[in-house]
């Protein structure tokens, strides 16, 4: 996609999805936890808001601490996957009690990816981020754009079969003709979904 294409598509997701009122740090983080977990059951019945709000600031902190490598230099969808796992592996490990439920133990590859997907959707839409995210946001549209609609996104937590969704999205966007990368056609499908 031409540059003059990408900063319209960009523009045209933040006209819509932020507010003036926060810092862009700041939307960028509460839309990515907001994401994660809008569909997709995170917290046990028994948290409290306190406990809620201690879950959420970690989280936080970890997309921060994650996503300073995606400024630094570019990076690969191997180096993604494995920051999912990190940041799976440090919310389980610090608030397992606070995020299990009905549906899981802990949070999910799901809700990991999603949440740092997200963070750096908006990080590079906003101009912060230099380099492309190597992966786009997964969930249900995408999903079923890809002819993955067996997968229940809200209950993935399956590195392989995640790995593989990756994989089937970068042979999609290779034979589409106006988008180069995963997230340029992520972003140019949520656009249109979401018009």
């Amino acid at each position: 996609m031409d540059a003059a294409v990408l900063a319209q598509q960009k523009y045209i997701f933040l006209r819509k999805y932020t507010s003036k009122k926060y810092d862009t740090v700041s939307i960028a983080l509460e839309s990515a936890i907001k994401s994660a977990v809008k569909r997709n059951p995170t917290y046990s019945d028994t948290i409290t808001g306190v406990q809620k709000k201690e879950v959420v600031l970690f989280w936080q902190n970890e997309l921060i601490h994650l996503g300073k490598k995606y400024i630094i230099c570019k990076q690969t969808e191997d180096a993604f996957v494995e920051d999912v796992l990190v940041l799976k592996k440090a919310l389980n490990g610090r608030f397992r009690e606070h995020l299990s439920n009905k549906e899981s133990r802990g949070v999910r590859i799901s809700h990991c990816q999603k949440s740092l997907a997200v963070f750096l959707k908006y990080r590079w839409c906003q101009g912060e981020l230099p380099f492309e995210p190597p992966v786009c946001p997964v969930d249900r549209f995408v999903l079923n754009h890809i002819g993955k609609n067996n997968i229940s996104w809200t209950k993935m937590d399956d590195e392989e079969i995640y790995r593989d969704i990756i994989k089937v999205i970068s042979e999609a966007v290779k034979n589409n003709i106006c988008c180069k990368s995963p997230s340029e056609w992520e972003l140019c499908m949520f656009n249109t979904i979401n018009n």
